[in-house]
């Protein structure tokens, strides 16, 4: 079994959905918690910029809405859940494994779970990329958002507290690159495989081709 037959088995499955949906918002109200003596420093207008892990598993509940009605889903908004899903289940299992010493040191069972959880929270955002047919203006929209977000984390201190600053080098490289790469990636995969190869093997069969790009 291929990788998109493996996600559309998960995304078609109206119970798995419903489960993730669950363990998703659960997460999304732990996050408030944990985030909640930086959110009432921080001014309102910047928590979507400050909730970065809790935001992502919100917007997979939002998608699992879409998915599990079968209505038509705004590409811009699967984009932003699956860009937010890998890049902060990365960033966050990064930073747990960097300071793994203070971390389970604090919470050794907290951290034990987060750990596998953000990268679930990757998996979750490979697993829909299976539905995903970005136009150009849904990547514009998520590499504006992510560079926003990275600008004001690192610039302008709306990055999680972090035990240190020893790091913050290498994590400010490390954001900026998948926030400018990662969406590039995404959407040429996805480019290449829906509607350039289709179109192309119209060409080869010299076969009137059918308009394969996006509206």
């Amino acid at each position: 079994m291929g990788f998109t037959r493996f996600s559309e088995s998960i995304l078609q499955n109206k119970r798995l959905l419903v489960s993730l949906a669950i363990i998703n918002f659960t997460g999304f109200l732990y996050g408030i918690y944990y985030y909640w003596h930086q959110l009432v420093a921080t001014p309102f207008y910047l928590w979507i910029f400050t909730l970065d892990s809790p935001l992502s598993v919100l917007l997979f509940v939002f998608v699992s809405y879409f998915l599990y009605y079968n209505k038509k889903m705004p590409q811009w908004l699967l984009f932003l859940a699956i860009m937010g899903l890998v890049k902060y289940g990365f960033w966050t299992a990064l930073v747990i494994i960097m300071f793994r010493d203070y971390f389970f040191a604090v919470s050794p069972v907290i951290y034990s779970i987060n750990f596998p959880l953000h990268i679930g929270m990757i998996l979750e955002g490979m697993i829909l990329t299976a539905r995903l047919r970005p136009r150009m203006s849904g990547l514009a929209v998520v590499l504006l958002f992510f560079l926003i977000n990275d600008i004001l984390d690192y610039f302008f201190g709306t990055l999680p507290r972090l035990p240190s600053n020893a790091y913050n080098g290498y994590l400010l490289i490390e954001s900026f690159a998948m926030t400018t790469i990662l969406p590039l990636v995404f959407y040429w995969q996805c480019c290449r495989k829906h509607w350039l190869i289709p179109y192309v093997k119209c060409i080869i069969k010299k076969i009137k081709p059918k308009s394969f790009l996006p509206e």
